[in-house]
């Protein structure tokens, strides 16, 4: 099994731009506040997916290592970068 075979089970797999999925959102989509985050309507829909899918932590853990821009994971690139801060601060694991 390879490395990053975890793809060929997402939940957005297939799920691309040219079929109205925008894995990639322009700024103000997505907004983290200290609160959490507020979301459109469309980034909704793609983070329920994320939230459905078995492979979330993988995909979550790939963005984060190869610095990914968008959605991955469940996640945005913003909050990724933050929970990687709050890692290295020794703050949070998972």
């Amino acid at each position: 099994m390879g490395v990053n075979d975890w793809r060929d089970h997402a939940a957005c797999k297939g799920l691309t731009e040219d079929k109205g999925y925008d894995w990639f959102p322009a700024r103000g989509k997505y907004v983290t506040t200290r609160q959490g985050s507020q979301v459109s309507g469309e980034t909704k829909t793609l983070l329920d997916i994320c939230d459905s899918c078995s492979v979330k932590i993988e995909c979550r853990e790939y963005a984060i290592e190869y610095n990914q821009p968008g959605i991955w994971g469940g996640m945005s690139s913003r909050q990724r970068r933050a929970l990687k801060k709050r890692r290295a601060n020794g703050l949070e694991v998972l």
